[in-house]
């Protein structure tokens, strides 16, 4: 998971049934994922998935060239030797960086089969000015201290 990140989820724990997939198929590691709406597919990773594993990952493609529209947003289940499988000569042909997904890539290519677990969970990026200021909102309704406070206030001035 990365640090600008946001994950609210309806789940107990999604991140112990990502762990309990990767025991239950075997895999090396995992992806979360959730239906992105389609607007968002040119700004995230979108898997190409099977019944258990990951086919392939794409990184931030064009909508018609999708393979689902299946986010992979983390959090991540990856294993320690990804790094071996990492060029560091080598970027991502469709954004220009060096990115963990090649790596995973070059492991499935290598018969390392990761899995997915599809989450009911909603993710906002504080890389976006908009998504940071709805999940500080978000974040500040659901505490208990906080929420009504905050929930009045937005009464006022909305």
């Amino acid at each position: 998971m990365f640090g600008d990140d946001l994950m609210f989820s309806q789940s107990e724990n999604p991140i112990l049934e990502s762990i309990k997939r990767v025991e239950d198929t075997g895999a090396v590691g995992s992806f979360m994922t959730f239906e992105v709406p389609e607007e968002m597919i040119p700004n995230v990773g979108i898997l190409d998935v099977g019944d258990k594993f990951i086919n392939a990952v794409v990184e931030r493609p064009k909508v018609e060239d999708a393979p689902s529209n299946l986010g992979s947003t983390g959090p991540y289940i990856l294993p320690g030797k990804l790094f071996e499988f990492l060029d560091p000569h080598h970027s991502n042909v469709n954004i220009g960086e060096f990115i963990f997904q090649d790596g995973v890539m070059n492991m499935i290519k290598a018969g390392h089969n990761f899995t997915y677990t599809k989450g009911d969970y909603k993710w906002l990026t504080n890389g976006r000015p908009f998504d940071s200021i709805i999940a500080q909102i978000e974040v500040g309704l659901a505490d208990p201290d906080i929420g009504p406070r905050l929930k009045e206030w937005l009464g006022e001035v909305v």
